[in-house]
């Protein structure tokens, strides 16, 4: 059932390289990890792995749609902000938990937002940033 008082928010750094849909997504789940890495429950491999699926994100934030959220999870976990495990005992089981990049997020909200060139390296765009009476933020 949907909460009316519910909040959602993301950071503005995470939003200016992946998209609003997007931050607000991997913010979700950055909290859920951080939750349990602090509890030390549910850990694998000494990583918080957290399983939501994108029917359960549907309903949390019911202005997104299922389908696209489970495009949104695949582009996050493709360019390297989480990342997605199958850890069933069953072979018919086929449930992806997720895990945040914490490093590459933790950057990017610091306002060290990593972009990808043309040739394939990390750029920072944060010393790029010049306001519109020329002095840096």
């Amino acid at each position: 059932m949907r909460r009316l008082d519910e909040n959602h928010s993301f950071n503005i750094h995470i939003a200016a390289v992946v998209g609003i849909e997007e931050a607000l997504i991997l913010k979700e789940f950055y909290g859920w990890c951080h939750m349990k890495l602090s509890s030390k429950k549910g850990l694998i491999l000494g990583v918080p792995f957290v399983y939501y699926s994108a029917a359960a994100l549907a309903d949390k934030f019911c202005y997104l749609k299922e389908r696209s959220i489970s495009r949104k999870l695949d582009a996050l976990c493709r360019d390297g902000w989480m990342y997605s495990l199958v850890n069933n005992n069953k072979k018919y089981d086929r449930t992806r938990s997720y895990t945040v990049n914490f490093e590459k997020y933790d950057h990017a909200v610091q306002g060290l937002n990593y972009t990808i060139s043309q040739n394939g390296e990390w750029i920072s765009q944060f010393g790029e940033w010049i306001s519109q009476n020329g002095e840096p933020y």
